[in-house]
């Protein structure tokens, strides 16, 4: 039997799958059985939720639901309350509950909570000796007074799974028990030390170190795969505590002093490379300085040689100036007397020119209104001799003459005699046009008709028309009287053999051949023709015109094809008759004789349109009266409008030579506007001319009084000039007096000038960007910023170098001792670095320690009973830890501080010294974790190595776990241990009975979750709980698990067994 303090029972209330049970726990194995989503792997997970309690560092292991089907909130089933409890036997049959309540809402906390018989006073244990403190006495809870799930639910009318507060009330009300809620993360740790002071767990969770590590081994018992043993990172993260951040906090913490240190160090660098750079600037701006004078003197005098030479010459230019204003005053005046007269002349030109303009104009005018008046005047002549014709028309009809000529009216006068000389009516004409169109008519049709038969004949004669009665009879080749031949071709062509396919308006058919029997046709010789009777109905049929076709049946193949020849040749004869005749409705006559008309056709009526036109021009004719009245009355209106428009002409002309009227008086107009433009050329150049010199004396800008004024401020500037030269230059004094009249290129001088000037103001100015100190400094603004702009080089090198040093000369004296200061800085800051990095040095060896121990509780115990399971720790081959030992040396000879940061330089002194070329972060370096890597090996006796089954890796697992909790207190203590083996469905009875050995050897309570149980190869027995799904609900079991203690030899059920062991 394991030692105190054990789990003595397991219960659930309100939880999904298991809703409210108790199960026994052995103390030494207890296995849940059943088929997978049964329930077994959510134990696992509730016993994380009680040890862990922080949602962040639990992990779930179920793999065979959805992550979202497996939350935290979802563990209570149809309840907002669910609870998991243990009772753990902490003295003989005496305990202590301890359980947590689990929300339906993923925004509620977590409630651990811990069950007493009597109230706990933490403040009268902490008066208690360490010895007293780890017993509970009465605080325990005797065997008869232990709770189970029934007694968390309320009874009343309705059974129910009541709040924590309620139940805290029920609890003390119905079983004098005291239970206390442990919420906030300060509250669980109170909790975690209460449980490690009294023994009942060995490790301290209110550390968060072994709370990890607690929970890491958890989940590694679980299916949570949080400890993957052949990954690197997995093993390190399971097997060691996290010393990185530990490392980062102490850097962190003396960060400041070395971000002093730092600080001070590169103040002292800045202020070497400050005086150093002064010193360089100083000594430049002198130079600059002295290169400023010398050209500023070079300039100052040219520049006033060109300025004194410029001013005599524009007095020269004054005086050139008033000369040309003087002749232009003397030719403006000579413009201006004349231009009266020129305009005048003009004017007198251009009005003799605009009126013989004028007159020509009319003149033009006047012939062609003249030309137009005669011509009407000979068309009224022409109407008065046409003879018209006596017509009698009824009624009074307008007449629009409008868009007729009189050429027109004339011919159609002729036209409407002639048709009516013949017909004496317009009625006759009419009527002629009717019978000859009527007679044409019929003739058509008749040639159509005829045109008809013979191309049916022809098809007939073909075969083609099969459906034909004509077809059906030529098919028996046989030959026919005179009368059949002549009904078949006059009549029954058309005739259809049997009913048409398409009925239509007198089509008829025939079944019979019958009908063509001469019993119906009887000959009339004196009519020359044919009766045919036909139901009743007697039909006369001219005799054939044409040649016999079917009299003789031995020739009727080649009858048939003369017969098809001429057909075809009398079918061409018909096509141009009908040709002709619809040109002569056209109205084209060049056809009509071989037309052979049997009847008279009048040419000049071939159309209605024809009669139409002879119709308008009778009704024209009625008006023609009206129509010369108007032409008089136009006539008379012409000569009055000619009348007036001669009076405009100012000269006598004839009617009868008006051609050579116009001529004259073109040539006396183009004789004039030669002499407008010659009077009008003289006034605009004399205009132009006074203009342009009026604009040239108005450029000249010429004031007498101001040119006086100018000269005297020129001189005086001379003056002023060469006077300024003196005061800041006085050696220049002989130079001023020469006369120099040209300067070899003033620029070139000013710009040599401007740029030594520039350099060094800009130089100047520089020193209050460059140097902070005399951003502010109002005597060196003074120097730049006031009107004479002095720029004093002395000014600015002792405010530069200020009072301790005054002079550039003694700058270098100054930094000896500041380099004194500064290497002092370094040593400590390297100290300090140094120090930091022996913590990483010394969690390696930690580290390597560790593994070295696991693997000593890992000597002796086989796996599979032949293969030695341990951890290798192998040295980072890239990332050696005794590069540290070469940090100082690196620090003093590579310039720590040409850094940015004490980071970046050690990040780079580690690339430099290790050779590794990648980037690597300097929290990485202060890592022990990145100078080793770890894998988990399986040897055999021989140290051969073997790669290890599912199994097998899954027992090493354990194994790791139980060494994890084992090294992870520096203590050996009591308390309670247990181990989940959860579906190791997978390993052999060797592997897996491995564990009850460990269990016992390490006392820890087994607790598996397998499909089917393992047996022992032990006497020993243990409990089973056999998980049976729910007939009602599937989330809910069989309220009764099959519940049992089991040995390798019989299987008793638990209650049973219980009893039995109780009455001994």
């Amino acid at each position: 039997m394991n030692k105190l303090p054990l789990i003595h029972s397991i219960s659930t209330v309100g939880i999904i799958k298991h809703y409210n049970q108790d199960y026994l726990i052995h103390d030494t194995r207890t296995d849940f059985t059943g088929p997978n989503g049964i329930g077994k792997s959510l134990l696992a997970d509730l016993l994380q939720i009680l040890f862990i309690a922080e949602r962040k560092k639990i992990h779930f292991g179920t793999d065979s639901v959805k992550k979202e089907h497996r939350q935290i909130h979802t563990i209570p089933y149809k309840t907002p309350n669910a609870y998991f409890f243990l009772n753990i036997e902490v003295e003989h049959k005496m305990y202590i509950t301890f359980g947590v309540n689990i929300p339906n809402s993923s925004s509620s906390q977590i409630k651990l909570f811990r069950i007493l018989n009597e109230p706990f006073d933490s403040e009268k244990d902490s008066k208690k000796t360490k010895k007293e403190r780890q017993s509970l006495g009465s605080s325990l809870i005797p065997e008869q007074k232990l709770v189970y799930q029934d007694d968390f639910i309320t009874k009343g009318t309705k059974p129910s799974i009541p709040s924590i507060d309620v139940l805290t009330k029920h609890l003390r009300d119905e079983k004098e028990l005291y239970l206390d809620v442990f919420t906030r993360k300060a509250e669980r740790n109170e909790l975690y030390q209460f449980f490690f002071d009294k023994n009942i767990l060995p490790l301290n969770l209110s550390q968060d170190t072994h709370l990890t590590a607690f929970a890491k081994v958890l989940q590694a018992f679980s299916k949570a795969n949080t400890l993957e043993t052949d990954k690197d990172e997995s093993l390190k993260s399971f097997l060691f505590e996290n010393k990185k951040n530990a490392i980062e906090a102490e850097y962190k913490q003396n960060k400041q002093n070395l971000d002093d240190y730092v600080e001070r160090y590169k103040n002292l660098s800045d202020l070497i490379s400050s005086l150093t750079g002064k010193r360089e600037y100083l000594e430049v701006l002198e130079e600059l300085s002295i290169t400023h004078q010398e050209t500023e003197k070079e300039y100052l005098l040219n520049k006033f040689y060109v300025n004194k030479y410029t001013f005599n010459q524009q007095c020269k230019t004054w005086d050139d100036t008033k000369t040309k204003v003087d002749k232009l005053d003397a030719e403006i005046k000579k413009y201006n007397k004349s231009i009266p007269d020129l305009e005048e002349k003009q004017k007198k030109a251009i009005e003799k020119f605009k009126s013989y303009s004028e007159a020509l104009s009319n003149l033009n005018t006047y012939k062609n209104n003249y030309s137009d008046y005669l011509k009407t005047k000979q068309d009224l002549n022409d109407l008065n001799d046409c003879k018209l014709p006596k017509i009698v028309q009824n009624g009074n009809i307008d007449f629009d003459f409008k868009n007729l000529t009189v050429k027109q009216i004339i011919q159609s006068i002729k036209d409407v005699t002639n048709v009516v000389k013949e017909y004496k009516t317009i009625e006759g004409v009419e009527e002629q046009y009717q019978k000859q169109n009527e007679k044409l008519n019929t003739l058509k049709n008749q040639l159509l008709k005829k045109k008809g038969n013979l191309e049916k004949l022809s098809e007939i004669l073909e075969l083609k028309d099969d459906t034909s009665f004509a077809s059906q009879l030529l098919n028996k080749k046989q030959s026919i009287s005179l009368g059949q031949e002549t009904v078949l071709r006059s009549f029954l062509l058309d005739t259809k053999w049997n009913f048409p396919e398409e009925v239509v308006d007198q089509v008829m058919y025939t079944s019979s051949l019958d009908i063509l029997n001469e019993a119906f046709i009887e000959e009339d010789e004196e009519n020359q023709g044919w009766w045919y009777s036909i139901g009743g109905i007697k039909r006369f049929i001219k005799s054939l015109s044409t040649d016999r076709l079917f009299d003789d049946k031995d020739a009727l193949s080649s009858a048939f094809s003369i017969k098809k020849q001429n057909l075809i040749t009398e079918i061409t004869k018909i096509d141009k008759k009908l040709s002709s005749i619809k040109k002569l409705e056209q109205g084209l006559l060049d056809s009509i004789e071989s037309l052979d008309l049997d009847f008279n056709w009048d040419v000049n009526i071939p159309d209605q349109r024809k009669v139409k036109e002879y119709k308008s021009s009778v009704i024209m004719i009625q008006n023609l009266d009206n129509f010369k009245a108007d032409i008089k009355a136009s006539i008379a209106d012409m000569k009055e409008k000619l009348d007036t428009l001669s009076l405009k002409i100012p000269f006598k002309f004839s009617n009868e030579n008006l051609d050579e009227e116009i001529n004259k008086c073109s040539a006396e107009q183009s004789k004039l506007n030669t002499g407008q433009l010659e009077a009008n050329g003289v006034f605009e150049s004399t205009k132009t001319l006074l203009n342009t010199k009026t604009e040239e004396l108005e450029k000249v800008n010429y004031n007498p009084k101001e040119i006086e004024d100018l000269k005297i401020e020129g001189l005086k500037k001379i003056e002023a000039e060469e006077k300024a030269i003196l005061i800041k230059y006085p050696s220049l004094k002989n130079a001023l007096l020469k006369d120099v009249t040209s300067v070899d290129n003033l620029t070139s001088i000013q710009e040599k000038f401007a740029l030594a000037k520039t350099a060094y103001e800009s130089s100047y100015k520089s020193s209050l960007t460059n140097y902070k100190e005399l951003k502010d400094d109002i005597e060196v603004r003074q120097e730049i910023e006031k009107e004479t702009e002095t720029f004093e080089y002395k000014i600015l090198e002792k405010k530069l170098l200020g009072n301790d040093i005054v002079t550039t000369k003694n700058i270098e004296k100054v930094l000896g001792s500041i380099h004194q200061d500064r290497n002092k800085l370094a040593s400590a800051i390297i100290d300090t670095m140094l120090k930091i990095f022996h913590k990483t040095q010394n969690e390696y060896d930690n580290y390597k320690s560790v593994v070295a121990k696991l693997n000593t509780f890992f000597k002796g115990e086989l796996i599979s009973k032949k293969y030695y399971f341990q951890v290798v720790f192998d040295p980072n081959v890239n990332f050696k830890i005794n590069w540290i030992n070469s940090l100082s040396s690196k620090a003093q000879t590579a310039g720590l501080f040409e850094s940015e940061t004490v980071e970046n330089f050690v990040e780079e002194a580690f690339k430099d010294i290790s050779g590794y070329s990648k980037n690597i972060e300097f929290s990485d370096l202060l890592d022990p974790k990145t100078y080793f890597t770890l894998k988990t090996e399986f040897k055999d006796s021989d140290g051969k190595e073997y790669p290890g089954s599912t199994g097998e890796s899954y027992t090493a697992r354990v194994l790791l776990g139980i060494g994890r909790l084992s090294i992870t207190s520096k203590e050996k203590r009591d308390g309670l241990r247990f181990l989940i083996l959860e579906e190791v469905s997978n390993l052999d009875d060797d592997n897996f009975n491995t564990f009850p050995q460990i269990a016992q050897k390490y006392g820890y309570q087994i607790i598996t979750m397998t499909p089917e149980p393992f047996g022992s190869n032990t006497e020993d027995g243990w409990y089973l709980h056999q998980l049976l799904e729910g007939k009602t609900d599937k989330n809910r079991n069989y309220p009764i698990p099959n519940s049992s203690f089991k040995t390798n030899y019989k299987n008793e059920q638990l209650q049973g067994y219980l009893k039995r062991k109780a009455t001994k």
